[in-house]
């Protein structure tokens, strides 16, 4: 199954063995990283889940948090809509490889997927705000893939029979269900969580890099693919 291009600049650091990807995260963005920035790691001690409870959280799941900045209008009442918003654009992102499944995938409002009464997936979402508007989304995703898992656990290896995306798939499915929830969410261009602004298209404007940037070679599904992008060209200005 060949997922959807990602569309947004991601920058993604992966670590074996972590604490928390959230804190990680968090240091991260301390540190001056700038999202889109998602942490994604093999294992986690301490995975964090609703109201501060543990995750489980192995080899052979998906254990990812993000964050992506935001501009756009956000009342409160949609901020606290984020997390089921979130569990829906994760399962849309599941659908290919779980549509014939049975049970079928439930979303356990606020944040939970559920095959039948067994937990698949969590995920967290936060808001920074800043002078009153939001600056940052935030968002935590536990995926249960294959691994060995209590109950009232459930692993996409146990549900679909053996079958279970690989991790970089499962890190894409991940990363596309943020960007599915960032294109529902924000009205106007599809994908672009940060409005652009007449005259704030050059370096150091909204969604601008600190540095020209080369082009990425172009994908599979692409008409270009195959080409060779230049190595003097830089992206210098946003179209």
């Amino acid at each position: 199954m060949q997922p959807v291009p990602l569309l947004l600049p991601w920058r993604l650091h992966y670590v074996p063995l972590c604490a928390s990807t959230e804190r990680d995260l968090s240091r991260c963005l301390q540190q001056g990283t700038e999202p889109p920035l998602a942490v994604v790691a093999r294992r986690q001690r301490y995975g964090v889940g609703q109201h501060g409870r543990q995750w489980q959280s192995p080899a052979g799941g998906l254990w990812l948090s993000a964050a992506i900045p935001w501009q756009r209008p956000l009342s409160p009442a949609a901020a606290e809509q984020l997390p089921r918003r979130m569990a829906a654009a994760l399962a849309a992102e599941l659908a290919p490889w779980t549509a014939e499944a049975s049970p079928p995938l439930t979303i356990k409002s606020p944040n939970d997927l559920m095959v039948g009464q067994r937990k698949l997936a969590g995920v967290l979402s936060s808001v920074t705000w800043r002078g009153g508007q939001p600056r940052l989304l935030r968002f935590g995703i536990g995926l249960n893939g294959r691994h060995p898992i209590a109950p009232p656990g459930i692993t996409l290896e146990q549900w679909l029979n053996g079958r279970c995306p690989r991790l970089d798939q499962l890190l894409l499915i991940g990363l596309g269900a943020i960007e599915r929830l960032a294109r529902e969410a924000g009205a106007g261009d599809p994908l672009l969580p940060v409005q652009l602004r007449r005259g704030d298209r050059a370096i150091g404007g909204a969604l601008s890099w600190r540095k020209p940037e080369q082009p990425a070679p172009f994908a599979r599904t692409s008409p270009f693919h195959g080409l060779d992008v230049p190595a003097d060209i830089k992206v210098r200005r946003q179209v």
